[in-house]
């Protein structure tokens, strides 16, 4: 999904503008502009409750998991482990 950057909204509203649409027309724009935003937000919150839940798993916890999805591989493990270890990095810079 593609989102509308302010300046293609400006840009959008102006020429709706030009072309003489009614005031409704505005409002849904807005409504649609106010929609992307909450959609954003929305998006972040789950972002970061995933990578929470990710970072606060025990060992045992990801290697249960990497065994439930992929069967008992180390290769898989060793994975998981160097994803949780860049997003605890990550999350320190932060």
């Amino acid at each position: 999904m593609t989102m509308f950057s302010q300046k293609d909204f400006n840009r959008l509203s102006d020429l709706m503008h030009e072309k003489g649409v009614i005031h409704e027309g505005f409002e849904l724009l807005a409504d649609l502009r106010l929609s992307e935003k909450e959609y954003r937000v929305k998006l972040k919150r789950a972002v970061d409750l995933i990578c929470d839940i990710i970072i606060n798993m025990t060992d045992e916890e990801i290697l249960k998991q990497v065994e439930n999805d992929c069967g008992d591989s180390e290769f898989e493990a060793n994975k998981m482990r160097e994803i949780i270890r860049k997003a605890k990095k990550g999350l320190a810079k932060d």
